[in-house]
């Protein structure tokens, strides 16, 4: 899905902000003035896939500090996955950047996506008139939101991405595959002590949830049918 989304609203929001981008088999070209960023999704949920794909990028002769890899954030590489980590550390202390696309900013691209599709198809209209695709795009344009400038600026070197601590990433990668863990397992999972997960948890409702009581869980975010947002339990 977060494939999907980055392929049609990325290069979009990019030429907004006046960039040119260009889909390739793999992510995007981006060009800005005189240089070049190639923009790779590694959005694999196999690890073993995602590993021969860091493989064969190293391999390439295009300068690594053109190269940008792409991750959606509820993707994380599990500790276990020593080869893959490896294969990201190489790439980066060549002068790559890894950037872990946050929730929210996919949902806004993907808000922008259904829009232009229904503008493009001519379904658009606003007191009963259509409303053409230039017309949206040029809204857009002027009103993009600042989740898409932030990750274009980090796409474009102009922004440090932020890191995810290797703890937060452990818990997110222990709840995607278990679904529900006790607090108690979850500390000793990923060293973290109890209170900074709960923090955690409580911090990036989106993510995770936090129950509490005498034996506290926390549990895979699930947004709720009626409103599409997520509440947490404390």
């Amino acid at each position: 899905m977060a494939n999907a989304i980055l392929d049609h609203a990325l290069p979009a929001a990019l030429e907004m902000l006046g960039k040119k981008a260009t889909g390739t088999d793999t992510g995007l070209t981006i060009e800005d003035g005189g240089s070049r960023v190639d923009a790779v999704f590694i959005n694999h949920s196999n690890l073993s896939s995602l590993a021969s794909t860091l493989k064969r990028l190293l391999k390439k002769k295009t300068p690594s500090t053109q190269l940008c890899l792409i991750r959606d954030q509820r993707l994380p590489i599990s500790a276990g996955a020593k080869v893959t980590r490896e294969l990201l550390k190489k790439i980066e202390d060549a002068g790559g950047r890894v950037i872990r696309v946050e929730k929210d900013a996919l949902a806004v691209l993907d808000a922008m996506r259904k829009l232009l599709t229904v503008a493009t198809s001519g379904d658009l209209s606003s007191n009963g008139e259509t409303v053409e695709a230039k017309t949206v795009r040029e809204w857009l344009a002027k009103n993009l939101p600042p989740e898409v400038e932030r990750l274009a600026a980090e796409l474009l070197g102009e922004a440090a991405a932020p890191q995810l601590d290797s703890r937060a990433e452990a818990l997110l990668e222990l709840v995607g595959r278990r679904k529900v863990v006790s607090v108690d397992e979850a500390a000793q999972a990923t060293s973290w002590p109890k209170e900074k997960i709960e923090g955690y948890a409580r911090t990036h409702p989106l993510d995770i949830r936090w129950f509490g009581g005498s034996c506290p869980v926390v549990c895979l975010a699930v947004a709720s049918a009626s409103t599409k947002e997520t509440d947490y339990a404390g």
